[in-house]
């Protein structure tokens, strides 16, 4: 029906090719957005997870209570996992699976390299509905109490590592030296449930009794770990409260009983709550896909604007045409046809420009956003977002058409061709001119303060001076396998190899310490604050020689570092950072006090001496944490102070550690700047992604607005160069422009605080978040404003106040 209207909306279409090229590179840009945040959404929040009964599936999230307060959250105690799993038929629940997430080298590899270790329990497999392109998973022998060596490998890692082989059944892994028998291979299509870290994926499922947790830390329920996971399948029709009341029946009492007594936990309770698995996953991306979302809206909203201002524009050029074509008796619909068909083409070309954008960049998100976002690896362009695609080409195509032929008025087409000189155009209404400034001055505020007010708080984290040196420093770790070195071993095989690092050129210093900073909060340990023990504390711990603190950069405030023969003796003293010192005293001053520190988290708590206090280190969204350093170390980690610029490649830290010990394994190697910026990664991403939005607001705004007061100025050539005629100075003009412009401001930002507020409420609402608002961020983002307005207003006016008033009579 529509063939001849857009044959010939194509010819005339191509002779305008710097309009199609504005409208259709405006649409292109925004639309891809759009739709790339449309399909985040939809794949984070409304698409079904890829599991048969994925809406019976739950998490166990166990909370730590002391006084009605969370002191660990979603948090599991080795034997807590292992007494619900012996008694999972008193759960009430149809299936469960325990998890223990960790990283060991897989020996038998040539590059030996280090591979992410699930241990499960034999219903993980099954509950998930996983499918598998060879084998099988774990049987119900392989349950606890179970030491048969069996593995089950990723598609990706068969792939990888074992060369995609038909014979990979009768293959092995080796990790610490047990050889584990491959018997599945898990299908190309199986997405395990990030359950631990978003973006983890497994390489190697190894039985839960195999999982590499010390005996002490087995039977202790107080030692808390997120590494642990609880997955639950609900029985069909099952409350998910039942079951709840049946897991913590079994749990509350017996971890009560267990703990009474522990100094590390002072009248404690332990609740599991169960979550469904899909609210579990997206909780954490909820918040930034609808952040994106409205990002996207508002900045597509803007883009409209533009696109109206420039169809207006095209159609006051064919307004002699559609005269004509009305004169010769073309009805209205016939009109709408015509405009309809020159809107389509527009629309339906960037819509599918839109749509490649959006594939390309969804494909960059899925490698660079990995492990900040839930599910990327789901991320594609869906059908659900192809559907949206075809639905905005039809509902823009509609609105624009509608929208210019209201404003044509039909009735008045077949008088335009009589009229000539003033008036004759086609003209918007001061009051439309007016709502279309307004609504793009609010959206761009809104947007701009928003943004401005993230990008400040994640530039803040980055920018953050962390309080010890990042650079020149590589973090080194060992793994002895099954060799079970003893501490003397140890302690010797420790002091070879730095005396070997510290003879290479490029090495100044090295230091024997369990963590670098913003890895010490992997171990908390219980201090008493007085021999009677009347108040306990709990501390990130670090154990760590006399050149832990110069190679760190670290800065004594007072006392005096750990010697030598401290070190040697293991003598009983500590360090604390200023956060422990307040605890202990509220001038700080604690040099020569003693706590009284438990280091097994089970055994006594010993009287150490506090010899020195350490300057408080700053982890990224970490709060201030009390800290205590300890002295020695004889577990294989080392810090390498580097000279400025050097680098020490894995070979070669490999070569000098073979002349020491060729049965030891490097199991974690990275440099010390890599582990900081890796939490500061999120931050990075959300800055460079608000910066984009930001110059795409600004430009669209700013070309917006400038549209809508130049096509407002030119109506008035005619009234403003009679006012210069009669006297009135160019600054008069500018004054009174300014004014009536500092006005539609005033609105705009009144509209946008309105928009601020209540997306504030809605998100603070709905997802539990609360925008990061501050004078400072608002004020960069109106100022901004402002100054766009203002500069749109000088560009619309340069041409009649620089010139004389003749030029604007003439030009009307």
């Amino acid at each position: 029906m529509l063939r001849q209207e857009l044959a010939e909306a194509w010819s005339s279409l191509g002779k305008r090719p710097l309009f199609v090229l504005s409208i259709v590179l405006t649409l292109t840009v925004t639309l891809g957005i759009l739709l790339c945040v449309v399909n985040l959404n939809q794949v984070l929040l409304l698409k079904a997870l890829p599991y048969p009964a994925q809406e019976r599936l739950v998490v166990g999230v166990g909370n730590v209570y002391e006084s009605s307060e969370v002191k660990f959250a979603d948090n599991v105690a080795y034997p807590i996992a292992e007494l619900l799993e012996k008694s999972k038929a008193q759960t009430g629940l149809e299936q469960l699976a325990i998890l223990n997430y960790g990283e060991e080298i897989v020996t038998n590899i040539a590059a030996r390299p280090k591979l992410r270790i699930t241990n499960v329990t034999p219903d993980y497999f099954p509950m998930l509905g996983a499918g598998f392109a060879k084998g099988s998973g774990f049987s119900a022998r392989n349950g606890l109490g179970s030491h048969e060596p069996v593995a089950v490998i990723s598609y990706e890692t068969w792939q990888t590592y074992f060369g995609g082989r038909d014979n990979i059944l009768d293959d092995k892994v080796v990790v610490n030296d047990v050889s584990y028998r491959i018997i599945g291979v898990t299908a190309a299509r199986f997405v395990e449930p990030e359950l631990f870290q978003a973006g983890l994926k497994t390489n190697v499922w190894l039985p839960w009794e195999f999982n590499t947790w010390p005996p002490e830390i087995r039977r202790n329920w107080s030692a808390f770990t997120d590494q642990i996971k609880l997955l639950g399948l609900l029985t069909a029709n099952q409350r998910q409260a039942v079951a709840e009341q049946s897991i913590n029946s079994l749990v509350s009492d017996r971890f009560k009983a267990e703990t009474r007594g522990s100094a590390f936990l002072n009248n404690a309770s332990y609740r599991v709550s169960l979550e469904g698995l899909k609210p579990y996953l997206v909780e954490d991306g909820r918040v930034s896909a609808l952040l994106f979302l409205a990002s996207g809206l508002a900045l597509a909203i803007i883009a409209f604007i533009n696109v109206f201002n420039l169809l207006l524009s095209r159609a006051a050029e064919q307004l002699r045409e559609l005269s004509i074509r009305a004169t010769l008796g073309a009805k209205k619909s016939h009109i709408f046809r015509q405009i309809f068909a020159e809107h389509l083409l527009l629309v339906g070309t960037s819509t599918v420009l839109a749509l490649l954008l959006a594939t390309v960049v969804t494909a960059a998100m899925k490698d660079r956003v990995a492990g900040q976002l839930p599910r990327i690896a789901e991320l594609s362009i869906s059908p659900a977002t192809v559907g949206v695609a075809v639905a905005l080409v039809l509902l823009l195509a509609l609105a624009f058409s509608g929208l210019v032929t209201h404003l044509l008025n039909y009735r008045r087409l077949a008088s335009q061709l009589k009229s000539s000189g003033k008036g004759s155009g086609l003209q918007v209404s001061a009051t439309v001119r007016d709502t279309l400034v307004v609504s793009q001055i609010a959206l761009a505020a809104f947007l701009l303060v928003a943004i401005s007010s993230v990008v400040r708080l994640s530039y803040e984290t980055i920018k953050r001076d962390p309080g010890f040196n990042i650079d020149n420093l590589v973090f080194a770790n060992l793994s002895t396998g099954a060799l079970q070195p003893g501490r003397d071993e140890r302690i010797r095989n420790i002091e070879d190899l730095t005396a070997r690092l510290k003879q290479l050129p490029k090495v100044k210093q090295v230091s024997s310490a369990l963590f670098v900073p913003m890895m010490s909060n992997r171990w908390t340990s219980s201090v008493k604050l007085d021999a009677a023990g009347t108040e306990t504390v709990s501390v990130a711990t670090n154990l760590v020689d006399d050149a832990y603190i110069s190679v760190m950069g670290e800065k004594l405030v007072s006392g005096s570092n750990f010697s030598r023969d401290d070190v040697n003796s293991s003598a009983p003293k500590v360090l604390v950072n200023q956060e422990m010192a307040r605890r202990i005293a509220p001038d700080g001053d604690v040099v020569g006090r003693h706590v009284y520190w438990q280091a097994d988290g089970e055994g006594e708590f010993k009287p150490n001496e506090i010899i020195g206090v350490v300057r408080d280190v700053n982890i990224p969204r970490t709060p201030a944490t009390p800290r205590l350093y300890a002295t020695r170390y004889s577990g294989l980690r080392f810090i390498v102070q580097l000279d400025q610029g050097a680098t020490l490649s894995r070979q070669e830290f490999l070569d000098v550690l073979g002349a020491v010990n060729s049965q030891y394994n490097l199991y974690e190697y990275e440099r010390v700047d890599d582990i900081y910026h890796q939490l500061v990664l999120k931050d990075l991403f959300i800055v460079w992604v608000a910066i984009g939005l930001g110059l795409l607001t600004v430009l669209l705004a700013s070309v917006g607005i400038y549209g809508v007061l130049n096509y407002g100025i030119l109506l008035r050539r005619y009234e403003l160069g009679v006012r210069m005629s009669i006297g009135a100075a160019p600054a008069r003009i500018a004054q009174m422009v300014y004014t009536e412009n500092l006005i539609l401001c005033v609105y705009g930002t009144v509209a946008s605080l309105v928009i601020l507020i209540a997306a504030d409420r809605l998100l603070a609402r709905y997802a539990g978040y609360e925008l990061p608002l501050s004078w400072g961020a608002g004020a960069t983002g109106y100022i901004v404003i402002v100054a766009s307005v203002a500069a749109a207003c000088y560009l619309t006016l340069r041409s009649i106040i620089t010139r004389w008033p003749v030029f604007a009579l003439r030009s009307e």
